[in-house]
């Protein structure tokens, strides 16, 4: 079953009652034409399209009420428009402030990406700079031979001295095989031993060699 429209107020028309136009065929509710549904029930085809006591006509009904449902529908709408306005304008708000605090914790990030990045780029540079002191410092120990059990003097010129060690082992040595001579501190201070001291030699060969002078020595002199 097709339903029916009001052709004033365009709502939907229940229990059959309504009027139709026999000129335009227009239907329109009882609302619109202001009839109750009594007297809607009490007329005929041949009822007078006036109405009594105000003598006001059927269109006159209808332009009134659908000028008034125009009107309400209107404000209604006017009504409706302002409440999305202002959620829209709320929703405005909470979108710029998220976008706000997106970028600052953005910026945050990037900050401490920044810090991080330039921490490992520090570490990096600290292993590599330990490597390579470790690499130098084992290098210059390669060189470097410890003789122990030679008794201090406040005076003592310990290249003589080890000169004179090497000439003991009959080992040829020259001034210019010798880099640096040091004493060097004692763990325990309390030991009453003296304290020994290092020689850097010019290279590595010459440092073997010096040790194979004393091996040779030590081995020649084991028996005695």
């Amino acid at each position: 079953m097709s339903t029916k429209n009001c052709s004033g107020c365009l709502a939907i028309i229940k229990n059959r009652e309504y009027l139709q136009c026999p000129t335009c065929e227009q239907v329109f509710d009882i609302d619109c034409v202001n009839i109750p549904s009594k007297e809607l029930k009490s007329m005929t085809v041949d009822s007078p399209i006036t109405r009594s006591p105000t003598n006001t006509t059927i269109s006159d009904d209808i332009n009134d009420h659908t000028s008034s449902n125009v009107t309400l529908q209107q404000t209604k709408l006017k009504t409706l428009h302002d409440m999305v306005t202002k959620e829209l304008n709320n929703m405005n708000q909470q979108f710029s402030s998220f976008h706000e605090s997106l970028n600052f914790f953005n910026d945050y990030f990037e900050n401490v990406k920044k810090e991080l990045e330039d921490k490992s780029a520090l570490q990096s540079s600290v292993n590599d700079l330990t490597q390579r002191l470790g690499a130098l410092e084992q290098n210059m120990r390669e060189n470097n031979v410890e003789v122990n059990g030679v008794p201090e003097r406040k005076s003592e010129n310990l290249i003589n001295t080890f000169s004179q060690l090497a000439k003991s082992i009959q080992y040829p040595l020259a001034d210019a095989d010798v880099i640096h001579i040091t004493r060097v501190g004692k763990l325990n201070q309390d030991n009453g031993r003296s304290r020994s001291f290092v020689v850097k030699m010019r290279s590595t060969r010459h440092r073997d060699a010096l040790l194979a002078a004393v091996a040779t020595y030590n081995k020649k002199w084991r028996h005695f």
